[in-house]
């Protein structure tokens, strides 16, 4: 067995403390929509009506695991991320140690800016979404095991290809949306190891076929946990749609890249890679050799595919397009661009000034991901704060109603209102539009749990009839919620 070197122990508690800082406001009790949903379902019933059902079932175990112990849920969602943050740290340290294969380096300033940029790899700004659900464990797990299945496929170890295999159905059956992470993982080592096009087609080659046979293997839990459960996935899988949902990426994704799922600065990305991209153009024409040439294509080759594989998931279902937790490789793209040059060029061992301008680029880039992350949290603090006090508000209005009618509020019933999606957002908060402003009380999905949540209630969802809707809209107010016998109607925009 392979000793344990002490420094690598002292790097990952390093990785760690620092993560633990930048993400000290989810070490208390934070909640994402969704989380409600749990709330109102319960562990068991979310677990099999979400979970089990997307083909989850390392999600599935973990939900009925806190079921039995009887964890409330303000305390899972410390428990679950400060484990998330562990093992993303673990992916850190993996990532840095299997860079340092390919390239030794003694000095410390090179040690820490390695050790950087493999954070930032992992912790890029569309990560920081992942870290806002409860499936923040299950997402962080399937990045590390899609790293490691990467990893068996490039180092070509013994029955490298049956570990792969296994290691990947473990990350998709843990979560399905961080796939990019490991094609983008598989083509870049790929280059940074193989000398000859021909080993990195056949890699990538390698990757393809071990990613269908996940995708498949999964698709069949999804279809066994279908009739078992006797419901119906509500994520359409149709392979005829795979042309136009092709179609409308192509509308659209500039405008993620552009927007970068309102988690990041508008348009930085974009001018983060542009001067980047422009430094090594600068440093090509001054030093007018093949090898830089060789490592611009290769850089460009790594920024298209980086791009490109974050829209697998959407090119078979468009559910969650503007979601950054299925745009892994989009965020981790100019980390692993960083990574390219570390190993490719002199980066880390000669300061002259394209090198130095190179670094100081990178730093500014991964201070504003400490920005956007902190400012994120703190945006769901308020969030939280805003819908508890919205609901409190509505539990204060059925007790005033049940007191003059008599009656007793037993039932919610869901008004979807269509086209108006930008009114599920608090407008008034940085980033509007992002999924971190989105008011539980007026998501379809959260609406009861957040409701039942904060005033302590039984509420059960009901289907509205047309002539009840119809009812509701000629007489409710402003307030968008109004009680009719035993039910509480309310309107929601996000669904």
């Amino acid at each position: 067995m392979k000793k344990i070197d002490k420094r690598d122990i002292i790097t990952f508690f390093i990785i760690l403390i620092f993560a633990l800082i930048l993400f000290a406001g989810y070490l208390t009790p934070h909640f994402a929509t969704d989380t409600y949903r749990v709330y109102d379902r319960t562990y068991t019933g979310y677990s099999k009506e979400n979970s089990l059902l997307d083909g989850r079932l390392i999600q599935f175990t973990i939900l009925n695991i806190l079921n039995f112990f009887n964890v409330p849920i303000h305390i899972a969602t410390i428990i679950l991320t400060i484990l998330a943050l562990i093992v993303s740290s673990v992916s850190v340290l993996v990532l840095k140690k299997w860079v340092e294969k390919y390239k030794k380096f003694e000095s410390i300033t090179g040690q820490i800016f390695l050790t950087l940029v493999c954070f930032f790899t992992i912790f890029n700004f569309m990560y920081l979404e992942n870290m806002y659900f409860l499936e923040c464990l299950v997402m962080a797990f399937s990045v590390l095991l899609y790293i490691v299945s990467a990893k068996c496929i490039i180092e070509k170890g013994k029955f490298y290809f049956l570990k792969s295999m296994i290691l990947m159905i473990l990350a998709i059956i843990c979560y399905q949306g961080t796939i990019s992470c490991f094609f983008i993982t598989v083509l870049v080592f790929s280059i940074l190891k193989e000398k000859e096009l021909k080993g990195i087609i056949k890699n990538i080659g390698i990757s393809i076929g071990i990613g269908l046979i996940g995708v498949v293997l999964n698709i069949i839990i999804v279809h066994l946990a279908e009739n078992f459960l006797n419901l119906v996935q509500n994520r359409d899988f149709a392979l005829n749609k795979i042309l136009k949902n092709l179609s409308y990426i192509l509308e659209q994704f500039t405008v993620v890249l552009v927007f970068t799922g309102h988690l990041f600065y508008d348009y930085i990305f974009i001018i983060i890679l542009l001067v980047l991209e422009l430094l090594l153009i600068v440093k090509s024409v001054i030093k007018k050799d093949f090898k830089t040439n060789r490592i611009l294509l290769e850089q460009f080759i790594i920024l298209i595919c980086g791009i490109g594989f974050a829209f697998i998931v959407s090119a078979y279902n468009l559910d969650g397009f503007w979601s950054g937790r299925i745009r892994f490789s989009i965020g981790a793209t100019i980390g692993f661009l960083m990574l390219h040059l570390i190993v490719k060029t002199d980066l880390l061992e000669k300061n002259n000034i394209i090198n130095i301008l190179l670094k100081i680029v990178f730093i500014i880039y991964a201070v504003l991901i400490c920005s956007c992350i902190v400012t994120n949290i703190e945006t769901v603090k308020t969030v939280n704060k805003l819908d508890k006090e919205k609901s409190l508000e509505i539990g204060r209005y059925i007790e005033e109603y049940e007191e003059n009618s008599g009656k007793t509020v037993e039932n919610l019933a869901i008004i979807v209102e269509g086209g108006k999606t930008s009114l599920a957002y608090y407008s008034d908060l940085w980033y509007h539009g992002s999924i971190t402003t989105c008011s539980a009380v007026r998501t379809e999905w959260a609406v009861t749990g957040v409701i039942n949540y904060y005033n302590n209630l039984k509420l059960t969802e009901k289907e509205p009839t047309k002539q009840e809707i119809e009812q509701y809209r000629k007489n409710v107010d402003d307030k968008k919620y109004m009680c009719m016998d035993d039910t509480l109607y309310i309107s929601c925009y996000m669904y």
